[in-house]
């Protein structure tokens, strides 16, 4: 360099190439190509030397590193499903082997040169080799799901940290203490993918003018019982055991509830067939871990919505009891999977027109009822009004625009976080 004599950059090339530190830089490959154009062999050799234990000689041995370093503790197979953490400062986990394939793939690309390594030519030189072929990237992110330990408690020991909290991008809210908490060290494998803000109680006021008192015809008792139960279910409180049927005319808002809860939980609130529960005739009953594979998705879901069910269908006592039985484990077995034990942690609503009949009766006894009492019309609708029944005026702008905005879902977070306190 022109700004030192020959001496101090012969000095200073030799202080970088004997005092290397492969793990404090990346910057391997530019000191490497350096080295080797200076024309300077000897000095090259002794760099080569002492650092090429700390890079690897085959695409195995950089999935082999990698797992060792930057992926240690944030990928492993949990019953035979793989389960990967993108981000080591992001608690959130994803699951299943072809998004964790397509997130190994990006971090390969867009950060190539923790994945390089030396490939030996015919000539006996070594070559630096930094991945972009599409048949180096599958063979390493093949390579790397090859070698991942399993830890079949992976799934359980998630399960057990996320009750009592809702995740979101920012933080999760603590149920125990009753407050909304930054991220430490926690995992988790569902978050609500929004950052959560401070209440507004304008939007409040309108949510409850528009969506939550008409559906409930100002009866204030009930409204608040379900808002109350709906905070029992966000929190994962698996001690409730009980399971809920909203009753009510066509078009009476039991769809809209349900969208007022999934908008705003994402989710921690799913949906099923009421088949799952409906009584079995016969053998069909008999493999009862197969009959149970809808579970396996449900693991960590808070509420869990049924809409209708066939006419003069009969609900199984025991698969609802099983299902709202408070964290018991369960044994099922998905398509072409092993059997594997899985535990709930959800609410079960059931929304319908008409009541039901439930064989045995006994699973009535931790059932709660809400029979809507308003019915929200058109315009071209002249339909008899029944006597007890609120009638009003339909918005369809309430289900498929208000109901999406951001500042209300964010609002029926806290409105629901408040009612559980």
């Amino acid at each position: 360099h022109e700004d030192y004599t020959e001496q101090q950059t012969a000095d200073g090339v030799d202080d970088i190439i004997n005092h290397y530190n492969s793990k404090k830089s990346n910057k391997f490959g530019t000191l490497c190509h350096y080295a080797k154009i200076s024309g300077s062999g000897e000095l090259y050799n002794t760099w080569f030397d002492n650092n090429k234990k700390n890079y690897s000689l085959s695409i195995k041995d950089v999935a082999m590193k990698i797992l060792r370093t930057e992926l240690n503790k944030r990928i492993c197979i949990c019953n035979g499903e793989f389960f990967f953490k993108p981000d080591e400062y992001d608690p959130n986990w994803i699951r299943g082997e072809k998004d964790i394939k397509r997130q190994l793939r990006r971090d390969i690309l867009f950060n190539g040169e923790k994945y390089q390594y030396f490939k030996l030519q015919d000539d006996g030189e070594y070559t630096l080799i930094e991945m972009k072929e599409k048949k180096q990237l599958d063979d390493c992110t093949s390579f790397i799901l090859d070698l991942t330990e399993t830890d079949n408690k992976f799934t359980t020991k998630r399960w057990v940290e996320g009750l009592g909290k809702i995740c979101f991008n920012n933080g999760y809210y603590d149920f125990v203490d009753r407050q909304f908490k930054p991220y430490d060290s926690h995992n988790t494998l569902i978050k609500i993918d929004r950052d959560f803000k401070p209440c507004n109680l304008e939007i409040r006021q309108e949510i409850y003018d528009k969506v939550i008192n008409p559906i409930f015809g100002d009866n204030i008792l009930k409204r608040d019982a379900f808002l109350y139960n709906m905070g029992m279910a966000m929190a994962g409180d698996i001690t409730f055991k009980k399971w809920i049927h909203v009753q009510g005319e066509r078009c009476s808002g039991k769809g809209v509830m349900c969208d007022f809860v999934g908008n705003s939980f994402e989710n921690y609130v799913r949906e099923t067939s009421t088949a799952n529960f409906y009584k079995k005739h016969g053998n069909s009953d008999k493999d009862e871990a197969k009959a149970k594979s809808f579970m396996y998705f449900l693991q960590f879901a808070r509420l869990v919505c049924c809409n209708e069910s066939e006419a003069d269908v009969v609900l199984s006592g025991t698969s609802i009891k099983a299902f709202c039985s408070g964290g018991d484990y369960h044994q099922v077995r998905i398509n072409h999977k092993d059997e594997v034990d899985i535990r709930l942690q959800s609410v079960l609503m059931i929304l319908s027109n008409d009541f039901f009949n439930v064989v045995p009766r006994d699973a009535t006894e931790k059932l709660i009822t809400y029979d809507m009492k308003s019915v929200f019309l058109s315009g071209s609708e002249t339909e008899a009004q029944l006597t007890g029944i609120n009638y009003y005026p339909e918005d369809k702008d309430i289900r498929f625009i208000f109901l999406e905005r951001e500042d209300v879902k964010n609002e029926i977070c806290h409105i629901i976080f408040d009612a559980h306190k």
